[in-house]
């Protein structure tokens, strides 16, 4: 089965992404690849409250 190189890089290669901005820079590119209308992204972590 084929699959779109956004789904394949999320399922195959985002683990060895070595950064949250290289993650969202790659993952950005092959969805604007993919034909998806991307106008910007944003990574959020929650921390835990003291």
């Amino acid at each position: 089965m084929r699959l779109p190189s956004s789904l394949s890089f999320l399922l195959d290669e985002a683990i060895d992404s070595p950064g949250a901005d290289t993650f969202l820079m790659t993952l950005g590119a092959r969805l604007v690849a993919d034909g998806l209308p991307l106008a910007g992204g944003a990574l959020t972590q929650a921390a835990p409250h003291p």
